[in-house]
């Protein structure tokens, strides 16, 4: 399908974009929303500025593709997750946008917002997550090698600690690590001040992990 076909397509109200070989496609600018774009090729798309909302890219090809400032117009913080997000796995987890399995090395994230997304063994070696919002974001299996991570917000995401260690930016990763342990210990002594036992323990762990 040409560009046109697909954008008249989505206006149109379709839904099921899988398995498509869509290289090099312009979204910019659009409202996608419960889209199915698994398995396709979206090879140097163009996402810039738009809207994704309960969209599926999961095992897509997304190598060198633009997602700069992509729903940087939702505020995740000012409202309940569940006003925007659904279900969309088994295990009835709730996420804006899956990017399970994705290839997404190269790819261009710079200041764009996919809180509470699934990025489970995705692909971003090389990407650039400059000023990416990732809070509440699945970033177990991940692989961040060599990607830029300065300024992203990690506040809440589930991820492996080590693998960040591995971005290109260490050096300031490693000190954003040490400042999120800090915050975690800061939580855990207030905890403990409560009397709740249990929760301290747990920050305490979550800080040693980021900073060990």
């Amino acid at each position: 399908m040409e560009e046109r076909e697909i954008i008249d397509a989505i206006q149109a109200g379709k839904k099921n974009f899988s398995g498509l070989d869509l290289k090099g496609i312009g979204l910019s600018g659009l409202i996608l929303e419960d889209l199915d774009f698994s398995n396709s090729n979206l090879e140097e798309a163009f996402f810039f500025g738009s809207c994704i909302l309960r969209t599926s890219f999961r095992d897509a090809n997304l190598v060198k593709s633009d997602l700069r400032k992509v729903n940087l117009e939702i505020p995740f913080k000012a409202f309940a997750p569940d006003d925007i997000l659904r279900s969309t796995s088994a295990s009835g987890e709730k996420i804006l946008v899956d990017f399970r399995g994705a290839n997404l090395s190269g790819a261009n994230l710079t200041a764009a917002n996919f809180a509470f997304s699934n990025f489970e063994n995705a692909n971003l070696e090389g990407a650039n997550l400059y000023h990416t919002c990732l809070c509440g974001a699945n970033l177990i299996g991940a692989n961040f090698i060599n990607s830029n991570l300065t300024g992203v917000d990690f506040d809440d995401a589930r991820m492996d600690t080590d693998i960040f260690r591995k971005a290109r930016n260490a050096n300031n990763m490693a000190m954003e690590l040490h400042n999120m342990a800090m915050e975690y210990v800061e939580k855990a002594l207030l905890a403990k001040r409560a009397g709740d036992i249990d929760e301290y323990q747990k920050l305490i762990r979550l800080a040693y992990e980021f900073d060990r």
